[in-house]
Formats: structure tokens, sequence, C-alpha cells
């Protein structure tokens, strides 16, 4: 059984919550997405990195077909858009 076999049987399917439409409309609302870095949420990662000991740190926000990485912190393998 190949490594993506196993895994695609051990994955769990994710719930969607009841207020799914009112996160995501909060999430737009906030015009966060596609937007520039900004140093405070730099700086939480890189504090939140320190104080747990992590070498990877993220903020994300999770739309409903993508997920937009406000600001990392170490080596993730994908890299930050530039907003529009």
């Amino acid at each position: 059984m190949t490594l993506e076999a196993r895994a695609s049987e051990m994955a769990m399917p994710i719930p969607i919550p009841h207020n799914e439409a009112d996160r995501v409309s909060a999430l737009h609302a906030m015009a966060v997405l596609d937007s520039p870095p900004e140093t405070d949420f730099d700086d939480i990662v890189q504090i939140a990195s320190e104080i747990c000991g992590a070498p990877i740190s993220l903020v994300t926000m999770v739309d409903t077909d993508r997920w937009w990485f406000k600001a990392q912190c170490g080596p993730i393998g994908v890299r930050r858009r530039r907003a529009r």
C-alpha cells in the first residue's frame, strides 16, 4: 500500500460548523485576504515560535476554498503571495 493510500485511509472528514457562512462572511468583512504583510502579525508568529520552541509558526486565514498565510515563521515550502 502506498503512503498516499494509507494517508487517505487515515484521514477523517472535517465537520463543517453550523455557522460556517457567518465565519466566512466575517473573514471577508475583515478584508485581510490578499493583504500585504503586517508587522504585528509577523511579530506574533515570531514570538509564538520562540515560546513554543517550534521551528514553524503561522497565522492562517481559511476561506471556503483556500488558506491565506497572513504571517509565517520558518520553512513551510509555500511562499506568501504579494497583494494585488
